[in-house]
């Protein structure tokens, strides 16, 4: 939408008008947003040679405890001391560095356990709580602030395994604080040996610092095998293990990370990725110098946000990122944590429901549907040729997909599409024209004459292989496992391995009462069945899939991979709708923008036959694969996964205590035969190994009243707070711009912009 000066304010609509708000918000002049200090950056600290224009970020690079290889694309890069700037490796290193931690390597990295009590905003309570509990309980307890949630958490007790804190645990419970649960954290140890680099001349130097800063010579530096764009420094971590930071801009960093939270290949709508992109930096300057500890800002992982650096950039995210460049979502002068979702399931969800220690007014629950009067707007009515009463009960053997394309691509006459037509016996000269049409679409021979009478065993040996390829392709031994059929004894050796072999390559098949009925003469339908699937394993059918845009006119919009076409219908064009994972004609479709279909195009250009996939709701993120799912647990599973976090022995329920606006789980239940425990928020979905926390439960029970099996059927995939990236793609094809995305995502937001001061 443009929104040009001296626009009558009368005449704009009230949605246009928020949006020219959000607008004028960003205007010429930078915003004062209050943000995050960020990590110390080693262009603050030594002479690097690089310019990185500011803001900059680190991030920290996750897998690379024990070494890594530092490289360059091309151009070569120089090696510095991140401490005091002087160059290593004065003769500047041949080909790749692997950097090594010196000495000898970390023999113990064990983790110890602790019981985590509870959360909180407000340190004193915290510090509070955890004097309490240490005197009542008698165990080290202490109060401990998680930059990466902002809160305050009390951890109590410490020990080497989980099980030597259950006793404890239970009397955590039993004073209150049913939530309590066991977690892990790395044992301190300090480093020590300081770095050693060798070179791919296996020129071995060690050197006297616990960090090396590598600069780029010409084109972007290598990890491992991947191209980051700025510096890498390597530093030792106080366990002995490498921590491989890249310092880059920060609109460099973003190139790496949209793609890989909403990739353009499979989600190619730019408002979409706009509305990511901003998130994303968003989320990044909120949350910069969360792992400070550890010498950057945010990691790399879902953890935080997914950065895969320049291997994984893409022109249309890349556009993203410049179009909404230093744009941000500001609530009360601060960057909000703008937390997003794969998939939402529909609806998102306070964020208190599921990270019940977080609270935030702009993480509101979200509709993730548009409101009736924009949806009827947008649909778009195909009106195709009329379905003959009685034509699915007629087609038998053959669905009505199969048999359209065929029509579609020319094979089969179009009075082959009658009912009663299909249901009565086969000819030979009707054969012989269908297979002699497959023939010339495919390229291959044409068949000789067709087999006068027209019996299966007479015609499968005419459309299949001769006895020589069967007996080269399917074994006397094969024969009855292939085909399992009460009548097969009945045929000659030759014609049981032919009749396997065409099983095999699933051409024909069995009649519904298990028989073959060799003898027999087939029905129309069951031999253009034949014919069907002969084509496909031919390619000579082949029909084209696309997404719906919308409408042009008379024509249809659709978008072919990268390429976008209006497209003319034949009059009248035939119709398939798809329900249940089934194909069946019909004489009208309701489309709507994102609606996935298949084609086949004419000679003369148009579309001759239109068909819809299933669609598996009205929701703006109903093009998931994870939009919805069913999972089913073993009771055996469900004990593993428990244990980490609920340890409450042999499983005898699992009730549902409470939902949120949503219909997410806020809190289950679990009954054991050790007792009984809660589990809330994302927590829950951690637990019972579930894509998220918005389900329904079946339980199915033992003899002896235990829990045998649970099928949990559910929504959506990730947290459902915040954006929903699948849904914001939804949006965007019904027209909506990243401003009304966000908007709607996020509450009581403004966007903002930051550049070159938000160092």
């Amino acid at each position: 939408m443009s929104l040009r000066c001296g626009t009558n304010a009368a005449a704009v609509p009230a949605r246009a008008l928020v949006a020219l708000a959000l607008l004028a918000s960003v205007g010429a002049g930078r915003a004062a947003v209050d943000l995050p200090s960020p990590a110390p950056t080693v262009t603050g600290r030594i002479a690097t040679g690089l310019r990185i224009p500011p803001p900059r970020v680190r991030i920290g690079l996750e897998g690379h405890a024990d070494s890594v290889r530092i490289g360059a694309r091309r151009g070569g890069f120089r090696i510095l001391d991140g401490t005091t700037g002087q160059p290593l490796f004065e003769a500047r290193a041949a080909g790749p560095v692997l950097v090594v931690a010196a000495g000898e390597p970390v023999a113990d990295r064990a983790e110890v356990f602790r019981i985590q009590v509870g959360s909180f905003r407000e340190e004193r309570r915290a510090r509070r709580l955890a004097t309490r509990l240490e005197g009542d309980l008698r165990a080290p307890a202490e109060a401990r602030f998680e930059p990466a949630r902002g809160v305050w958490r009390v951890r109590l007790g410490r020990a080497e395994t989980r099980d030597a804190l259950s006793a404890l645990l239970a009397a955590v419970r039993e004073s209150g604080w049913e939530d309590a649960f066991i977690t892990s954290e790395p044992r301190v140890r300090r480093q020590g040996g300081g770095l050693r680099l060798v070179d791919a001349r296996w020129v071995d130097l060690p050197v006297d610092t616990d960090r090396v800063v590598f600069v780029p010579a010409g084109d972007m530096l290598l990890v491992g095998d991947r191209p980051y764009r700025g510096l890498v420094e390597v530093l030792l971590d106080p366990w002995g293990g490498l921590v491989v930071v890249n310092e880059l801009n920060l609109e460099d960093y973003l190139r790496g990370v949209v793609p890989e939270e909403l990739g353009p290949a499979a989600w190619p709508e730019i408002e979409a990725l706009k509305a990511q992109a901003v998130a994303a930096r968003t989320y990044v300057l909120g949350n910069r110098g969360q792992f400070v500890e550890r010498g950057y800002d945010i990691c790399d992982s879902p953890r935080c946000q997914v950065y895969g650096g320049a291997a994984s950039e893409h022109p249309l995210s890349d556009r993203a990122v410049r179009e909404t460049r230093g744009e941000i979502l500001v609530h009360g002068r601060r960057p909000i944590n703008a937390m997003y979702t794969s998939t939402c399931g529909g609806h998102t969800e306070d964020v208190e429901v599921v990270f019940p220690d977080m609270s935030a007014p702009y993480l509101r629950a979200r509709p993730c549907i548009a409101d009736e009067e924009s949806l009827a707007g947008r649909r778009i009515t195909i009106t195709g040729r009329p379905v003959p009463d009685g034509a699915g009960a007629a087609l038998g053997a053959v669905d009505a997909a199969l048999l359209r394309r065929l029509v579609a691509h020319g094979i089969v006459e179009r009075a082959g599409l009658d009912p009663a037509r299909l249901a009565g016996p086969v000819t030979p000269l009707e054969a012989m024209r269908w297979a002699s049409a497959l023939a010339r679409a495919a390229g291959v021979e044409p068949p000789g004459p067709a087999p006068d009478p027209p019996t299966r065993i007479a015609l499968w040996r005419w459309i299949g292989s001769d006895e020589a390829t069967a007996d080269g392709l399917v074994g006397p031994q094969d024969v009855p496992r292939i085909v399992a059929a009460d009548d097969l004894a009945r045929l000659a050796a030759p014609d049981r391995r032919l009749v396997a072999h065409l099983a095999a390559r699933r051409l024909i098949r069995p009649g519904v009462d298990g028989r073959l009925h060799p003898d027999a003469v087939p029905s129309r339908g069951e031999v253009l069945g034949w014919i069907g699937r002969l084509a496909e394993e031919q390619d000579a059918i082949a029909w084209r899939e696309a997404v719906v845009l919308g409408r042009r006119g008379a024509r249809l919009r659709l978008r072919e991979r990268r390429t976008v076409r209006a497209w003319r219908l034949a009059e009248p064009v035939d119709l398939l709708g798809q329900t249940a994972g089934v194909w069946h004609p019909v004489s009208r479709l309701e489309l709507a923008p994102g609606d996935r279909v298949a084609f086949v195009e004419d000679p003369g250009g148009t579309i001759a036959l239109l068909a819809a996939f299933e669609r598996k709701g009205a929701t703006d993120d109903r093009y998931s694969a994870r939009y919805r799912w069913t999972v089913a647990r073993e009771r055996s599973e469900l004990e593993a996964s428990l244990a980490r976090v609920a340890p409450v022995g042999r499983i005898r329920d699992l009730r549902i205590v409470s939902r949120g606006v949503s219909g997410r789980v806020r809190e289950v239940e679990i009954t054991g035969t050790k007792g009984t425990a809660r589990v809330a928020g994302f927590r829950i979905r951690r637990a019972l190994g579930l894509w998220e926390t918005l389900f329904d439960v079946d339980l199915q029970r033992d003899p002896d009243g235990l829990v045998r099996r649970a099928v949990f059927r559910g929504r959506g995939w990730g947290h459902g707070v915040g954006l929903c990236q699948v849904g914001a793609y939804g949006m965007a094809l019904r027209g909506e711009n990243y401003r009304a995305i966000l908007r709607h995502y996020y509450t009581g937001v403004s966007l903002e912009r930051v550049g070159g001061t938000a160092r």
